[in-house]
Parts: C-alpha cells; structure tokens; sequence
C-alpha cells in the first residue's frame, strides 16, 4: 500500500516539476499557495492531457459537437461561438481542451458559481478529471449550488428514447418527432409522466408553416435543447395532436447516463444550426446519444436528410440499445377503440351525456344493463375530457358536468371489462423503408416503355400500412424517368411533395380530409404531343372507413398549372377526386380512383382520369405494383399499363 501511494506522489511530482519546468518556475505541491503555482498545476495537467492526444479522443469532440467524431478536423454544429472559451474552439479540440483546463483554475474562487467554468462546464470537467488521472485531485473543485439542485431535482437514472408518431396537420411533425426522457430510479407506469424530457426544436417564433417551411429547410432558423416536464409533452402530443406515443428505452449505463444530462446542462441557451431535412431534432439527438458513447457514431453517417423513424431503426441496430418498446396510445385512439367495441345507441347516449348543454337522461341510463351503464359513462366521460382538451373548454358547466359524470361512475363499483386498445402489430421502425426505388415497364397506346424512379421519402396510400397511419400520405422528392421505344429518355413526373390525410369521420370525430401537392407530369397538350406541366394542387373534402384498414373518400380540389407549353401559360381549374383504398391484408391492397378537372381561367380545358392500381408486397424490402391508367385529355384518350418493381430502404444507416 505504501510502494502504491509512493508512486502516485512520485507522479504527481514529477508532472508538477516538469510543468513548472516549461513554465520557467520552481515546482510547488499546494493549490493555495500563490496564482503562480495555480499556472503551474494547469500546466501539468494539460501535460498530461497532451501526452494521451486526449483532444482527439471521441468523447472529448463529441462534447463539443464536432464533425467528424474521429481524427483532428472538427466542424462543430454548435451555431455561437459563445459555447467555446477559445476564439479557435469552434474548429479546434486542442485549443478548446487548453482554455478549459486554464479556466478551470482560473475561475474557481470566482464569488459567483455562474461564473465557475466547473459549473458551467460539467460535463467536460468530469471528463477531464478521467483523463487526467492522478493528478485529477489537483483539479479545483468548486461548488456549484444550481447545478446540484438541477441534477436533485431530475435525479437521472436511465433515459428513454420518445417518438410521437407523425402529425401530418404540422409541417414540423409530418415525419414524426423523437426526443429524450430523463428515468428516475424505481420509476413506475404512474410516476414516468412525472419525469423531465429533453427536446431540440427549432425557435419558430410562431411564424406562419409555409414561412416556417421556407425557413426550416433553408437554415433561417436557430435549434436550441429544452427540459420539460414529460406530462407536458404527452398532453401536447397524445391529448391536443391524437398522436400515439413509442417509448423506447436505452441501454446506457448509469455513468453515460450522467454525462448526457450534464451535457444537456452545459446547452442551455445554446443555439445550433436547423435544418428541416437534415439537422433536425432527430440528428441533434444522435449527436447527444453519442455524448453519451462516441462509438455509436450515429451523425457521421447522416447524409441528405434524417427522417425520425430511421433513427429509432439506426439506434436500434447500436450494440443492443433497444431491447423493448411501451406503447402509449393518444386519447383519440381510446376513443376510437371504446367506440368500435360499444353499439351505436350506447355511443349516442354518451355523446348525449357528453354534451353539458344538453340535460342528463337518468332514466335511460337505468334502463341499461350494468355493464352498458359503465360502458355507456365510461364512454361519455372520455369523449367530455377529449372536448375539453381539443377546444380547451375549462368553463364551469363542462366542470360540473364531468363530476356528475364522475358522480354516476363511482356509484358502480365493477370496474369496466373492456380491454385497452393494443399495439399495432408492426411498431413503426419494422415497417418499410423510408426511400423507395422503383423499375418499371409499361405499355401506352401500343408503346414500350420503361421507367426508373426515386422517391427520398417516405408513404403513399398504397403502399404496406404496417408500421405507419392509414390514410397519411407524404411523397417528397419523387422523381420517374421514362425511356421509350424511341430511344428517348424523359422526366414521365417530378413530385417536389405530395401531402394527403385521409382521416375518416364517425359518429364522434369529424376531421377533415385534405391534400396538397406540387410537382410536375408529362401530359398531353395536343393529339401528338406531351409535355412537362408544373401544378400546384390542393382540395378538402371527407372520408369514410371501409372495414378494418379501408377508406372512401372524396375531394374537391383545385389545381394552378403553369407551363410554356400552354397556350396562355397558365391554367386554374377545378374539380371533384373520388377514391377507394381496400387494403385485404397485410401483403395486399388496391387503389381505384377517379379524377375530374375543369380549367375555367387561362388555358380553358379539361381533364378527366380514372385508374386501379394494385400492390403486392414480397418482403419489408420489396413489393409488385400493377396498375392501370385510363386519360380523357384535350379531346384524346391514353391507356397505360404499368408493372413495377419497388425496394424499399432505409436512405442512411
């Protein structure tokens, strides 16, 4: 014990008098002797610091958000300069890892702890502690008040990955969301909402969404990290968007766990780079899973865009980090399942009994079985706090009317038999790849043809619905190149995006069906010839349940084309869309639908198509397609029989 206690002070020694040695100064062994000797002590550790290049460990660039997490480059996604001590942090380890150990020493008997670099730092102080071995004890180690309060009050011991399941009415969430919660320890089912969150989101200011589109995509916006309780996320996602919840937890160890929430401390107020399609929440959070540990190397890999479900896919292929997921549906989808298991009269009653303007029918309430009474209450108070929620109702009269409600419940002790609604069967990260290449070949009027297309991203409604929200389209970047029997090659479309929610009404939810959609097709203008028409698309209208998974629905839209080969460039027309989706199961569904436009302003024409299409999936990865396309257009009638190839995949990881 004395030999090991001897060689720690025979290091500790001679680390001090060789920093004091390239300082020109004699060596001292007490912190609080003189500034001198504080100099003298940072020297050393940065000595030591120097001799283990920890600058280019992972860990320590990971703390500093640098690109790439390995080799002596860095591009920090930190957007302030703010964040770093040094002038050159922003692209520079070594620099930042030197001003960090000398304003270690030097801000520690700062009066105010916010002014402490421990404090402010803790994160990077811990590690730098690891690094520095035995001369960690020689490191100043003030105390910082705020910071222990905080780390009481989240009392960190696991973190769970949360993803809210895409809100298509959002721009901001039309792919989904994922965020962060802080796990405490002996957590329950109960006591989890009472736990804190971390979330990355971009500071929009409340601007407009297609300001908010322009600047998103654009870089026009800051990202900044926030903590909040997570009751508060379930309301805004689960209660106020009908969104379900995936939770997720990791596998991090209790010391990972640690250094990510006072990494987190560290990014209050700090402001990083947003992009809508690339760095977004979801690649903010890779960068602060890798804090955690560097060799998941999950935001090096990132390339054009991340879409939130591929990161719960890429997380889940890192060294076994998700090992289960807990299902949390939204209010709405409670309603919905209450609603299918009950009978239409019961469900009238409670919508009656839901309505606080409308008088309490006692007697019909008795003139129900027991089972249909706690069914029936049940029901109504559910669908009374959905109103509330949605409309943001706190009024007296609903007040009253949910405790007698309430009141009526608690005289019937049998707790209800109906069973909660159950997870789908296909969690969203084991449905099909986000990008889809397509080949195909075709005939039209006779015609060969063959087809080559892309799409970046991510469900159209004909595509497999496990994994993802029936009725939710979103096609982004879909490109089709044509190659003809005369050797001619051709854009046949180009979908800059292609948004449409299909949301069905029943006997309590009304939503409304819509689309939107630019992008560009090859149409024809003349009996011989076709050319590249732009439309900018948008209509509303319902739809309608058809058995488990099917929809009917109908839109009015409306459509503005603009192209050089019209004859006045312009064209606005109008007209009704029906269709029917019947998916028969999980590896067959068919589309037909029916399209009339009227273009009333500009190019005065009109256009009339209709077409069935079916899909047949192989695997995840690959499915068949076979349609057919019939176009009554400026007076002439096209045919067209498509059969295509589709591979699915996951576009980074």
């Amino acid at each position: 014990m004395h030999a090991v206690i001897s060689c720690r002070n025979f290091i500790l020694s001679f680390a001090l008098a060789l920093a004091s040695a390239l300082a020109g100064q004699p060596a001292a062994h007490s912190q609080t002797e003189t500034p001198h000797l504080l100099k003298s002590e940072a020297l050393a550790v940065l000595n030591i610091l120097s001799i283990q290049k920890s600058s280019l460990n992972p860990e320590w660039r990971a703390l500093l958000h640098c690109l790439p997490l390995q080799g002596e480059e860095c591009t920090s996604r930190v957007a302030t300069q703010g964040f770093f001590l040094s002038p050159q942090g922003k692209n520079d380890p070594d620099a930042e890892l030197q001003a960090m150990v000398s304003s270690l020493f030097d801000s520690a008997q700062a009066s105010d702890p916010a002014d402490r670099t421990r404090c402010r730092y803790p994160a990077r102080f811990e590690w730098i502690k690891t690094q520095a071995g035995e001369l960690a004890s020689t490191i100043p180690n003030p105390a910082c008040p705020a910071l222990d309060e905080w780390m009481t009050a989240l009392n960190p011991s696991g973190l769970t990955l949360i993803f809210p399941s895409s809100f298509i009415n959002n721009p901001a969430s039309a792919f989904g969301h994922t965020f962060i919660r802080i796990d405490q320890p002996n957590q329950t089912e109960e006591t989890r909402l009472l736990a804190y969150s971390v979330n990355f989101a971009a500071n929009t200011q409340g601007e407009a969404a297609l300001l908010y589109a322009f600047n998103g995509v654009f870089g026009g916006y800051d990202g900044f990290f926030s903590v909040a309780p997570y009751y508060e996320k379930v309301t805004k996602y689960s209660d106020l968007e009908n969104r379900d919840i995936w939770e997720y937890p990791l596998n991090f160890s209790p010391s990972e766990v640690r250094r990510v929430v006072l990494h987190v401390w560290e990014l209050r107020d700090v402001p990083f780079y947003y992009y809508y399609f690339d760095e977004n929440c979801s690649y903010q959070l890779l960068s602060l899973l890798e804090v955690a540990r560097p060799s998941l190397a999950l935001s090096s890999e990132v390339n054009l865009w991340v879409i939130p479900v591929d990161t719960i896919r890429a997380i889940q292929d890192r060294q076994g980090l998700i090992e289960k997921s807990i299902y949390r549906p939204s209010l709405a989808t409670k309603l919905r399942h209450e609603i299918s298991l009950n009978s239409n009269s019961i469900t009238e009653l409670a919508k009656t009994l839901a309505t606080p303007e409308q008088a309490i029918d006692e007697t019909a309430l008795q003139k129900l079985s027991t089972s249909e009474r706690i069914q029936t209450l049940d029901l109504a108070y559910d669908m009374l706090t959905y109103t509330r929620i949605r409309e943001r109702r706190d009024d007296a009269v609903s007040r009253e009317r949910g405790w007698k409600l309430l009141s009526l419940r608690s005289a019937i002790s049998t707790p209800s038999t109906l069973p909660p609604p159950q997870p789908p069967a296909v969690r969203p990260e084991n449905g099909h790849g986000t990008m889809k290449l397509t080949a195909g070949m075709g005939l039209e009027d006779g015609d060969l043809y063959e087809t080559l297309a892309f799409r970046g991203a991510f469900h159209d409604q004909l595509d497999s619905v496990a994994g993802y929200i029936p009725g939710a389209q979103i096609k982004f970047l879909d490109l089709q190149l044509r190659y003809d029997t005369k050797k001619e090659l051709s854009v046949d479309r180009f979908t800059f995006f292609d948004i449409e929610s299909l949301s069905p009404r029943d006997v309590f939810f009304h939503p409304l069906s819509w689309n939107v959609r630019l992008g560009s097709e090859r149409e024809r203008i003349s009996t011989n010839d076709w050319a590249q028409v732009w439309g900018l698309q948008a209509g509303g209208g319902m739809s309608k349940s058809v058995g488990e998974n099917g929809l009917l629905y109908g839109l009015l839209e409306s459509e503005l084309q603009a192209s050089s080969a019209l004859d006045t460039a312009l064209a606005l027309g109008a007209g009704p869309r029906l269709g029917l989706i019947l998916p028969f199961n999980d590896r067959w569904a068919v589309e037909a639908k029916t399209l009339y436009e009227y273009f009333f302003a500009g190019d005065e024409h009109s256009k009339f198509e209709s077409s069935i299409s079916q899909r047949v999936s192989l695997d995840k990865h690959f499915a068949l397609r076979l349609g057919y396309h019939n176009i009554h257009d400026v007076g002439e009638v096209s045919n067209r029989v498509m059969l295509e190839l589709e591979y699915f995949a996951t576009p980074v990881w």
